[in-house]
């Protein structure tokens, strides 16, 4: 049991290996632990939760005055190009660590590739960069276009249900078909107003933030309300032409049971590998060709960017939340969409994928 540990690139740590040592000084009296490291390229992983902690202390949303936080790095809206912004990761530049001419000589060789470009702006920026190779999609091809939904007012649409499994998130997705060929993606979510902010936190999501900005609803209670989902599936029946409605079967039955009362025919959706493998194939070939798109949507995107990819024995690929973070990790928004898509099926549906 260390009374003082120093770990250093902690983003690389198995998280056992660092959970244990910071949870393990709660038997010492007067302990300490040092964390130090580049970010890592995990966002969910235990260094990047301690991370988002240590963000929260520094904004005021956390009060905790056991740690002493310190982040430094680029921002979101600073460009690597801009050596100007390069001081904020490397507060001892101006001292002449690092050398400032070393570090042009690394930009200049490291930005030609976007693979050595990312790492730089890991490594010498100090910012978060998209996947590591495990997302299931690759998240530097997430598309940044949008399509007004004023013009998709009737429109065929094809609806896709994931009910929450616990206290979490349900979602329901229209895909919209464009005449370009491409595939309009709209998510609406849930999440129960109970325990919002400690949900927040242990999901390491802005939900406060979603709210207020009309990404996310909120119902009350622990539970989601199945009313507010079954209003707004009806809503998007007025708005557009609906062809199908499909839902995940998992505590279904009264929102079927009363979208059926409204003269509504939603079809169960089966989870299996046999009709979520080509779901997920046609969903992945639609967003590496940049056919679908998902606007401004934080929800899905930050759903997408933690998928992983599942592959079965038969080399089936799926989406899935990543190993021991099922309950802390949320995909609704992402598996609603594929849902959706696959539900209106696109030119390369196969007549064997029924459900």
């Amino acid at each position: 049991t260390p009374s003082l540990f120093v770990a250093d690139e902690a983003a690389e740590y198995r998280d056992d290996m660092l959970e244990k040592l910071t949870t393990a000084q709660a038997k010492r009296r007067e302990a300490l632990g040092v964390i130090i490291s580049t970010p890592g390229d995990n966002e969910i992983n235990y260094y990047a939760r301690r991370v988002g902690e240590c963000r929260d202390v520094l904004l005021g949303k956390l009060e905790d005055d056991t740690r002493f936080s310190a982040l430094y790095g680029i921002e979101n809206g600073d460009s690597p190009e801009d050596e100007e912004c390069w001081q904020k990761a490397n507060p001892g530049l101006e001292h002449g660590q690092p050398w400032l001419k070393s570090l042009r000589q690394s930009w200049a060789t490291m930005r030609r590739s976007s693979v050595e470009r990312s790492k730089f702006i890991r490594y010498h920026l100090a910012r978060q960069t998209d996947g590591d190779g495990s997302s299931w999609l690759n998240m530097g091809l997430w598309p940044t276009g949008d399509y007004p939904r004023e013009q998709l007012r009737g429109r065929p649409a094809w609806i896709g249900v994931d009910l929450s499994k616990s206290l979490d998130m349900s979602a329901v997705v229209a895909a919209v078909p464009l005449d370009d060929g491409r595939v309009r993606i709209l998510g609406h979510y849930w999440w129960p107003a109970a325990d919002l902010k400690e949900r927040a936190l242990s999901y390491r999501l802005p939900l406060d933030e979603w709210v207020s900005e009309g990404w996310l609803e909120v119902t009350p209670g622990r539970e989601i309300d199945h009313g507010a989902l079954i209003q707004r599936i009806l809503e998007l029946t007025r708005e557009f032409d609906v062809r199908r409605i499909v839902y995940d079967r998992y505590a279904a039955g009264p929102m079927v049971l009363q979208l059926r009362e409204h003269g509504l025919a939603p079809e169960a959706y089966s989870m299996g590998i046999a009709t979520i493998g080509p779901a997920s194939n046609l969903f992945q070939q639609l967003y590496a060709g940049g056919k679908l798109v998902f606007g401004a949507d934080p929800v899905v995107r930050s759903a997408a960017r933690h998928a992983v990819a599942k592959t079965d024995v038969n080399g089936n690929v799926r989406p899935s939340k990543p190993i021991g973070f099922d309950q802390t990790v949320h995909i609704d928004a992402l598996m609603a969409s594929v849902m959706a898509v696959h539900a209106w099926g696109g030119a390369v549906r196969s007549c064997y994928e029924d459900w």
